[in-house]
């Protein structure tokens, strides 16, 4: 897409051209599927192209759950467990003033929660949770 080649937002073209607010996502979220000459011409003119390119891009393909999930590796659903996993996660993070990114945050509990629900009473093992925490991290 030529707005990540550029290094520009949707906001940002959008107030270059003298768009509304919403206009180019409403355009990249496939919600507005004939916009005007008007606009399209304005977007193509900040852009530094022209219209035919415009319409040659592909629309941002929407993620959908199952990309993401593996049906037969599925955990059940334990909001407790869930909650409990995060909790000691944040805490233990916070503790250590390490700044995860999100793919972080969600290795750990979903390391630890998919590990508490192996034991019968579904409790949070602190003692492999922080050992997991150590050796995924650098402390600094």
């Amino acid at each position: 897409m030529r707005l990540a080649q550029i290094g520009m937002s949707a906001s940002a073209l959008e107030q270059k051209a003298g768009l509304s607010s919403g206009a180019v996502r409403s355009i990249l979220l496939g919600r507005s599927t004939n916009p005007t000459l008007n606009t399209l011409t304005a977007i193509a003119r900040v852009l530094d192209c022209s219209i035919s390119d415009l319409a040659e891009e592909k629309s941002p393909s929407v993620p959908t759950l199952d990309k993401f999930t593996n049906k037969k590796e599925a955990l059940p659903w334990k909001s407790d467990v869930f909650l409990k996993a995060l909790n000691l996660v944040e805490n233990d993070l916070k503790r250590r003033k390490y700044q995860p990114n999100l793919d972080e945050i969600l290795f750990f509990i979903k390391e630890i929660y998919a590990y508490s629900l192996e034991d019968n009473n579904q409790t949070i093992d602190e003692k492999f949770a922080r050992w997991l925490i150590d050796k995924n991290i650098k402390i600094y």
